[in-house]
């Protein structure tokens, strides 16, 4: 939740940040001037799948058609893809592909099925050739096949992460958090979601981005069955900058690994929205100007800014003149958790709290998702239910243990309930509490 948290000082965050980060940038681009520096231009050298991704799938019905973009294709030609199955049965599907235009150094392509694949995830693998030879391209559990979607339906939200992050241990000593993240999965699937939705901090420090991010991937592409659709939070987009030496941005790891900071999706009639609720400027992201524990604290708040807010707005009030029933989920509440301006910085360019409710609101959504504080509460701000989910893997702040959130959609409704994976050391077994906590939101 917080930026260092309460226990670990600024001079220790800071030297966890430099140690890791210095030794992460192994591999990775020399900028101008021999800067170490991860490039933006050495990410898009080759062609790559841009979309749909990891943690921005696409869900189609059986035979339907796959939109999916490529960067940096230039001087190349897709000559097949296929579907490679993680979870459904059979064999791989070939996909037949047209070109459907190209913008900004994104190739869009159209891919249709040579035969009905079976439902389930799958991997989506892409070939293209060139002057330079052959280049595949590719995402793991990229796209989901479903026989058709249902009015009702499951789905999970998980929060908090928190790959790399040492302050779970101040909760449990000695908790293995690896094998507890593990186990988190392994329950998430026996619930047989839909969908899962991650609202953010996946990670923990910048220092350790390279690692962690990767582990992350790693981790739900090999524990969880069904696909997963992120949000970032403040400690996935962090950045940290020495002089003109060395340079880490969150923004690109998530970008390349995970797609854009915010994106929306439909499910039959019903429409989700993923929100970026850490939307400040780079001053503002950036953890090496910070000065005190006050100014540790006020990084870890969330933020609105106008763009993304005029999208979101756009995007919502779409949604409900197509009948759409609209959910959103982040990383922050703006109930608390989000500021107008950064003290640190001036900087004033980010939407008030009370416009951003407004907005949702105004737009239809019935229910908002998010994490960040480590706890799990209900709450109801101007008709829309507000649910946030406890952390899967960092330090508790209430009686409830390490979990996820289980949602039932059932006519236009949510229906949430907190599961505990692993009861608090210091509370014991918090469930029938929760059951009794469960809302309905509509």
């Amino acid at each position: 939740m917080l930026v260092a948290g309460e226990g670990l000082s600024r001079r220790d965050f800071l030297r966890r940040s430099l140690y890791g980060a210095s030794a992460a940038c192994l591999g990775y681009a020399f900028g101008s001037a021999g800067v170490f520096r991860r490039s933006a231009a050495a990410l898009e050298a080759a062609p790559r799948l841009v979309y749909p991704t990891t943690f921005f799938p696409v869900i189609v019905e059986t035979g339907g058609a796959i939109a999916a973009c490529v960067a940096g294709h230039e001087g190349f030609a897709l000559e097949g893809a296929e579907l490679v199955p993680r979870t459904a049965s059979g064999g791989k599907v070939g996909l037949d592909h047209a070109e459907a235009g190209a913008e900004g150094g994104v190739a869009r392509f159209v891919l249709t099925p040579v035969s009905a694949p079976a439902p389930g995830t799958y991997d989506l693998a892409i070939r293209l050739s060139g002057d330079g030879g052959a280049v595949e391209t590719g995402r793991a559990r990229a796209v989901k096949v479903t026989e058709g979607f249902p009015e009702e339906f499951r789905f999970v939200v998980i929060a908090d992460y928190h790959v790399g992050d040492p302050r779970g241990k101040r909760t449990a000593p000695d908790m293995d958090f690896t094998e507890l993240r593990a186990r988190v999965l392994r329950e998430v699937n026996s619930y047989r979601p839909e969908f899962i939705l991650a609202a953010g901090d996946i990670v923990y420090s910048p220092g350790t981005y390279a690692r962690d991010y990767a582990d992350f991937i790693n981790e739900l592409t090999g524990g969880l069955e069904a696909p997963t659709f992120a949000a970032p939070g403040n400690h996935d987009l962090m950045m940290f900058t020495v002089g003109e030496v060395f340079s880490v941005d969150g923004h690109e790891f998530w970008m390349k690994d995970f797609g854009p900071l915010y994106y929306s999706f439909d499910f039959g009639r019903h429409h989700f929205v993923a929100m970026n609720t850490y939307d400040w400027v780079d001053e503002s992201r950036n953890v090496s100007s910070l000065k005190d524990e006050k100014s540790m604290r006020r990084m870890a708040d969330g933020a609105m800014r106008r763009e993304q807010f005029e999208w979101i707005k756009a995007d919502l009030e779409k949604a409900a003149a197509a009948g759409k029933i609209s959910c959103v989920f982040g990383h922050h509440t703006p109930a608390g958790d989000m500021a107008g301006s950064d003290e640190r910085t001036g900087d004033t360019g980010v939407v008030s709290t009370d416009e951003f409710v407004r907005m949702l609101a105004g737009g239809g959504v019935r229910s908002y998702f998010y994490g960040h504080r480590h706890r799990v509460e209900y709450d109801r701000v101007e008709g829309m239910d507000f649910v946030c989910t406890s952390t899967s893997g960092s330090e508790l702040a209430d009686r409830h243990g390490w979990g996820f959130s289980v949602v039932d959609v059932k006519g236009g409704k949510f229906e949430s309930e907190y599961i505990e994976v692993e009861k608090h050391p210091l509370y014991g077994d918090a469930r029938g509490v929760l059951r009794e906590a469960a809302v309905v939101c509509g």
